[in-house]
């Protein structure tokens, strides 16, 4: 096997040490680097004896008879004892400017065409289902009106026909009103005058109560309470839902024309005439008026004017807003 990869090389071997038989001699050669497989200065071999002498070391000369610098063809070239299974690294990819352009990795999506949608065939709508939308959309905004308009504290009877009516629909557990009025016409003075004081009473206990509900909200929220009241009233005629009185609400500044309508109005030139004649003389009484004259009454309403601002900024913590009606500002 020596003699085969050195191809007839070796001419002598030095061996120090005593004489040992060749065939208990174990061969371990090194690996040569793959960068210097072929010109190889010297080639080394370290003998191991598996009897008791010390290990043998040889060494084997360059090649005498290798006289061409050619690299032997593949056929001829000899097997490297342990050849390494290790592939070459590839070269590093060029660069552009100092820095390594990578292949980007990301697979192209390719483009599906999308499903085509099938188009919705509209249906007429009825007169019926448009009118049973339009009461859904009613109903809702006035469920929304009531719930900000506030449903205050249950009153009291306040009056003493209200007192025998509760006594009597008490007894009954119904409400009989054609025998309460027959009782409330049946009255004594006596039994009367017990029936109006119960009903004081009771007046006093819900004024306290429904000041006391009032307080606990803010002065914004009556106020948005008021304006949903309005509302229903209008759509309701009934007077179902009355403004809810707030000793908070910041009073007004009257405008200067209204300032002089009741200026007139309490001369009594106007007593035995009728409202309509009566606003009718006195706008034309306004037109017809100087600007100096004028300058009076809008002095007191610029006065007024600052202070329902402060007293607004005050209650509700903003300004009010500058909004004069159409009404106001031809009467100014």
């Amino acid at each position: 096997m020596l003699a085969n990869s050195c191809r007839g090389g070796v001419r002598f071997l030095t061996i120090k040490g005593p004489k040992i038989s060749t065939n208990s001699i174990t061969r371990v050669p090194h690996r040569v680097p793959p960068s210097n497989r072929f010109n190889v200065p010297a080639l080394t071999f370290q003998f191991f004896s598996t009897s008791r002498g010390p290990a043998v070391s040889t060494s084997i000369g360059r090649r005498a008879y290798a006289t061409s610098k050619k690299t032997p063809s593949r056929a001829g070239r000899p097997r490297s004892v342990g050849r390494s299974t290790t592939t070459k690294k590839k070269a590093a990819p060029k660069t552009k400017g100092g820095r390594k352009t990578r292949k980007s990795t990301k697979a192209k999506k390719s483009k599906r065409a999308a499903p085509k949608k099938k188009a919705q065939v509209k249906r007429a709508v009825t007169p019926e289902q448009k009118k049973a939308a339009e009461e859904k959309k009613s109903r809702a905004a006035t469920r929304n009106l009531k719930q900000a308009a506030l449903k205050t504290p249950k009153a009291l009877p306040s009056t003493a026909w209200g007192m025998v009516l509760q006594e009597m629909a008490k007894e009954a557990h119904s409400l009989p009103s054609k025998e309460a009025a027959a009782r409330y016409k049946s009255l004594t003075p006596l039994e009367l005058e017990h029936y109006t004081h119960l009903a004081n009473q009771n007046k006093t206990t819900n004024e306290v109560k429904y000041k006391q509900w009032v307080q606990s909200h803010t002065p914004d929220q009556i106020r948005l309470a008021n304006n949903a009241r309005a509302v229903l009233k209008r759509r309701s005629a009934t007077g179902k839902y009355p403004p809810i009185t707030d000793d908070r609400k910041v009073k007004r500044p009257l405008p200067p024309y209204i300032l002089f309508s009741m200026e007139r109005q309490r001369t009594g030139d106007f007593k035995n005439m009728a409202i309509t004649e009566t606003s009718k003389l006195i706008g034309s009484e306004w037109k017809g008026l100087k600007e100096d004259d004028k300058k009076k009454f809008k002095d007191i309403f610029s006065a007024d004017q600052k202070r329902y601002d402060h007293e607004y900024k005050t209650v509700f913590n903003r300004d009010p807003k500058r909004s004069q009606s159409p009404r106001a500002a031809a009467a100014a």
